[in-house]
């Protein structure tokens, strides 16, 4: 009987050392508990509808000296018969210019480190891309992604859409030195599924955020033309539409460095909602 007893006492044992510690130790050699996150950049300042500033992290901030890749700004084109110039800020506010903004707004609000401290998605980018039909700011004459790679931590960002300038982008650091623009420009590639497509914005010559007949004509709003662009619902309809805002939204992307690297992003920051300048 005490033969029977000790056996069954081992044997607990062993199940125990097995279950507790033998297996959690070949997860973790596995790289199954295997977790990276980037802390999120900071809500900023939106002056009007034609202006807005940011605090970028610095490489203190968690996961930025390990993992840090750049920067990515993801907007969208709305059209709409109306024109707030006071910061869009509520429900109204944003149906008011389009309801299709306030639905995106709504959704992507889900994305922001406002509404969650959870990790987001793996695949934010396509995410923006693909759910809502979001697409990547690009800058004239200029990689993007070098302007807001590591050079740009610690920098202040900032987001101008002035009545009779190009809109630009600005980086300067906090005591204001060293500051360098960049005129914006809008994005000719879209993700559908995981491949890119090419899209051609009108009007041929310019990819500005300008104000022009062909961006607000809801006849250009296609897949292969202005992609970037968000028409009205349905029920909405009643054209002529003659203005446009842009919605902005930034957040950060990094790689990790296992084989093969896997993308990590922060949450998503509403950068602001502008109002596009009329051509001159």
């Amino acid at each position: 009987m005490l033969k029977l007893k000790m056996k069954m006492i081992n044997r607990l044992i062993v199940i125990f050392i097995f279950m507790f510690i033998v297996i959690p130790l070949g997860l973790l050699s596995c790289g199954l508990d295997a977790f990276y996150f980037i802390d999120n950049i900071p809500v900023g300042q939106r002056f009007d509808v034609g202006r807005a500033t940011i605090q970028l992290p610095d490489s203190s901030r968690q996961g930025y000296s390990e993992y840090f890749s750049n920067f990515l700004i993801f907007y969208r084109i709305y059209i709409t018969e109306n024109f707030p110039v006071n910061i869009i800020n509520t429900v109204d506010d944003r149906n008011l210019i389009n309801p299709k903004l306030n639905s995106d707004w709504l959704t992507l609000f889900n994305y922001t480190w406002e509404y969650t401290e959870g990790i987001p998605p793996s695949n934010l980018e396509r995410e923006f891309y693909n759910r809502m039909r979001y697409v990547k700011l690009e800058l004239e004459d200029v990689n993007i992604d070098s302007i807001l790679g590591r050079d740009s931590l610690n920098n202040i960002l900032e987001i101008e859409f002035p009545d009779f300038e190009l809109p630009r982008l600005t980086l300067r650091n906090r005591d204001g030195s060293n500051e360098r623009s960049y005129n914006l420009s809008r994005a000719n590639q879209r993700m559908v599924g995981t491949s890119f497509q090419t899209f051609y914005p009108l009007p041929e010559n310019s990819r500005h955020f300008l104000n022009y007949p062909e961006l607000y004509d809801i006849n250009n709003i296609k897949d292969d033309i202005n992609a970037d662009v968000e028409n009205m619902t349905a029920a909405n309809r009643n054209p002529p539409y003659e203005y446009t805002y842009v919605s902005m939204y930034i957040f950060t992307k990094g790689v990790s460095h296992e084989s093969p690297p896997t993308d990590i992003f922060s949450q998503a920051t509403f950068l602001s909602i502008f109002k596009i300048p009329n051509q001159f």
